[in-house]
Protein backbone atom coordinates (compact mmCIF):
# COMPACT_ATOMS: atom_id res chain seq x y z
CA UNK A 1 0.00 0.00 0.00
CA UNK A 2 1.29 3.50 -0.91
CA UNK A 3 2.58 5.80 2.05
CA UNK A 4 0.33 8.52 1.38
CA UNK A 5 -2.96 6.03 1.82
CA UNK A 6 -1.15 4.32 5.17
CA UNK A 7 -1.45 8.00 6.38
CA UNK A 8 -4.95 8.57 5.32
CA UNK A 9 -5.96 5.60 6.93
CA UNK A 10 -4.35 6.75 10.09
CA UNK A 11 -5.74 10.08 10.53
CA UNK A 12 -8.86 10.22 9.07
CA UNK A 13 -11.68 10.75 11.24
CA UNK A 14 -14.66 8.56 11.15
CA UNK A 15 -16.58 10.95 13.22
CA UNK A 16 -15.93 14.34 11.20
CA UNK A 17 -17.58 12.57 8.22
CA UNK A 18 -14.74 14.59 5.64
CA UNK A 19 -13.82 11.95 3.26
CA UNK A 20 -10.25 12.23 2.23
CA UNK A 21 -9.82 11.98 -1.66
CA UNK A 22 -6.72 10.78 -2.18
CA UNK A 23 -5.66 11.01 -6.47
CA UNK A 24 -2.19 10.10 -7.38
CA UNK A 25 -0.87 10.07 -11.35
CA UNK A 26 -0.85 6.87 -13.15
CA UNK A 27 2.60 5.35 -13.17
CA UNK A 28 4.01 6.40 -9.85
CA UNK A 29 8.03 6.59 -9.27
CA UNK A 30 9.70 5.92 -6.52
CA UNK A 31 11.10 8.68 -5.17
CA UNK A 32 13.89 8.72 -1.62
CA UNK A 33 12.64 11.55 0.97
CA UNK A 34 12.73 11.44 4.46
CA UNK A 35 9.61 9.96 5.52
CA UNK A 36 9.85 10.84 9.20
CA UNK A 37 9.95 14.67 7.73
CA UNK A 38 7.49 14.06 4.93
CA UNK A 39 4.58 12.79 7.30
CA UNK A 40 4.21 15.44 9.31
CA UNK A 41 4.27 17.36 6.39
CA UNK A 42 0.93 15.62 5.23
CA UNK A 43 -0.62 15.27 8.49
CA UNK A 44 -0.61 18.90 9.62
CA UNK A 45 -1.89 19.89 5.87
CA UNK A 46 -4.78 17.14 6.38
CA UNK A 47 -5.53 17.79 9.59
CA UNK A 48 -6.28 21.73 9.14
CA UNK A 49 -8.01 20.87 6.30
CA UNK A 50 -10.60 18.69 8.30
CA UNK A 51 -10.33 20.92 11.26
CA UNK A 52 -11.13 23.88 8.97
CA UNK A 53 -13.89 22.34 6.60
CA UNK A 54 -17.31 21.59 7.32
CA UNK A 55 -18.60 18.78 7.96
CA UNK A 56 -19.64 16.01 5.50
CA UNK A 57 -17.35 18.30 3.18
CA UNK A 58 -14.45 16.41 0.86
CA UNK A 59 -10.93 16.93 0.92
CA UNK A 60 -8.99 16.52 -1.90
CA UNK A 61 -5.53 15.01 -1.00
CA UNK A 62 -3.32 14.92 -5.29
CA UNK A 63 0.23 13.55 -5.43
CA UNK A 64 1.91 13.87 -8.97
CA UNK A 65 5.35 14.59 -9.94
CA UNK A 66 8.42 13.24 -12.26
CA UNK A 67 12.09 12.63 -11.88
CA UNK A 68 12.69 15.77 -10.55
CA UNK A 69 10.11 17.12 -8.27
CA UNK A 70 6.90 15.76 -6.68
CA UNK A 71 3.94 18.03 -6.10
CA UNK A 72 1.38 17.50 -3.06
CA UNK A 73 -1.88 19.17 -3.05
CA UNK A 74 -4.10 19.23 -0.24
CA UNK A 75 -7.47 21.21 -0.94
CA UNK A 76 -10.56 21.74 1.45
CA UNK A 77 -13.88 23.70 1.16
CA UNK A 78 -13.81 25.44 4.18
CA UNK A 79 -13.99 29.06 5.44
CA UNK A 80 -10.88 30.35 3.44
CA UNK A 81 -8.54 33.50 4.11
CA UNK A 82 -7.96 36.88 3.87
CA UNK A 83 -4.94 38.06 2.36
CA UNK A 84 -3.63 39.20 5.84
CA UNK A 85 -3.86 36.12 6.77
CA UNK A 86 -2.42 34.00 3.57
CA UNK A 87 0.89 36.26 3.99
CA UNK A 88 1.02 35.51 7.47
CA UNK A 89 -0.11 31.95 7.62
CA UNK A 90 3.32 30.12 8.08
CA UNK A 91 3.96 32.76 10.80
CA UNK A 92 4.66 30.71 13.85
CA UNK A 93 1.91 31.14 16.64
CA UNK A 94 -0.15 32.78 13.79
CA UNK A 95 -3.74 32.22 13.36
CA UNK A 96 -6.45 33.42 10.94
CA UNK A 97 -8.49 35.96 12.01
CA UNK A 98 -11.70 33.88 10.96
CA UNK A 99 -11.15 30.72 12.76
CA UNK A 100 -13.59 29.47 15.23
CA UNK A 101 -10.73 26.81 16.55
CA UNK A 102 -9.03 28.52 19.31
CA UNK A 103 -7.87 25.61 20.49
CA UNK A 104 -4.63 25.43 17.70
CA UNK A 105 -1.61 26.40 18.69
CA UNK A 106 -0.11 28.15 15.45
CA UNK A 107 2.38 25.98 15.22
CA UNK A 108 1.19 23.22 12.42
CA UNK A 109 1.81 25.59 9.32
CA UNK A 110 4.95 27.07 10.83
CA UNK A 111 6.41 23.22 11.37
CA UNK A 112 4.68 22.47 7.53
CA UNK A 113 7.18 24.92 6.39
CA UNK A 114 10.04 24.20 8.11
CA UNK A 115 10.20 20.64 7.08
CA UNK A 116 9.61 21.42 3.42
CA UNK A 117 12.76 24.03 3.42
CA UNK A 118 14.66 21.03 5.30
CA UNK A 119 13.67 19.16 2.06
CA UNK A 120 14.52 22.49 0.07
CA UNK A 121 10.87 22.54 -1.43
CA UNK A 122 8.44 25.01 -1.43
CA UNK A 123 4.93 25.60 0.41
CA UNK A 124 2.20 28.02 -1.08
CA UNK A 125 -1.47 28.69 -0.61
CA UNK A 126 -4.14 29.65 -2.37
CA UNK A 127 -7.52 30.95 -0.62
CA UNK A 128 -10.60 32.21 -1.07
CA UNK A 129 -13.55 33.46 1.57
CA UNK A 130 -16.02 31.04 2.12
CA UNK A 131 -14.99 29.00 -0.92
CA UNK A 132 -11.55 27.45 1.01
CA UNK A 133 -8.07 26.40 0.77
CA UNK A 134 -5.32 24.69 -1.68
CA UNK A 135 -2.08 24.06 -0.04
CA UNK A 136 0.55 23.10 -2.24
CA UNK A 137 3.96 21.18 -1.54
CA UNK A 138 6.53 20.86 -4.30
CA UNK A 139 9.30 18.74 -3.08
CA UNK A 140 12.49 17.87 -5.06
CA UNK A 141 13.19 14.39 -5.27
CA UNK A 142 16.82 15.36 -5.85
CA UNK A 143 19.59 17.26 -3.21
Amino acid sequence: MCFCQELIEKIEPKESQNLIKFVSQPGCINVYLDQNLLEPIIKNLLDNAIKYSPRGSPINFQLSGDQEQIVIQIEDQGMGMTTTDKQRIFDPFYQCHRSHHPAGNGLELAIVKALVDLHHGQVSVESEIDVGSIFTVILPTRS
